[in-house]
């Protein structure tokens, strides 16, 4: 399905829900920056949430500061977990902080800095009720709050 297909499909969807005081917020996976540029022009009304786990995917280490630095000011949602930095099951475990290899002690920190303000959400998969405390703590204490 053409990117202009897919775009329109969400103008209709995020419009729709504007209508009902709703806000549509959209999650990177694995876009190339471009196709995400080019659908938050379109869709001025739609926010983003930055996945820090899945802007780390295929051990990518700047991607996460260069969706910042892109959509920060449409920055509505931030969802953090750790991971392994592949694909499937084996890549992307969704686990508390410190039992992967993304480096969420600076890019949460960076998420403050852009002056987000906003919801964080733990996505954790695993994990015992000790280590999700940890990995809340950490997440307050990054993020300022």
């Amino acid at each position: 399905i053409s990117l202009d297909v897919r775009t329109q499909w969400l103008v209709e969807f995020t419009d729709a829900a504007h209508a009902r005081g709703l806000t549509v917020t959209l999650e990177n996976i694995v876009e190339p920056l471009s196709v995400l540029a080019e659908v938050f022009t379109r869709i001025p009304r739609m926010t983003f949430c930055l996945d820090a786990g899945h802007a780390s995917l295929d051990n990518e280490t700047k991607r996460p500061y260069e969706l910042l630095s892109l959509l920060g000011d449409r920055l509505g949602l931030v969802h953090a977990h750790d991971n392994r930095q592949g694909h499937g099951e084996p890549g992307d475990l969704h686990l508390p902080f410190g039992q992967g290899t993304i480096q969420l002690e600076s890019i949460l920190p960076a998420v403050r800095a852009s002056g987000f303000d906003g919801h964080a959400t733990l996505e954790l998969f695993t994990g015992t009720r000790d280590e999700k405390a940890d990995s809340l703590a950490k997440a307050r204490a990054w993020l300022g709050g």
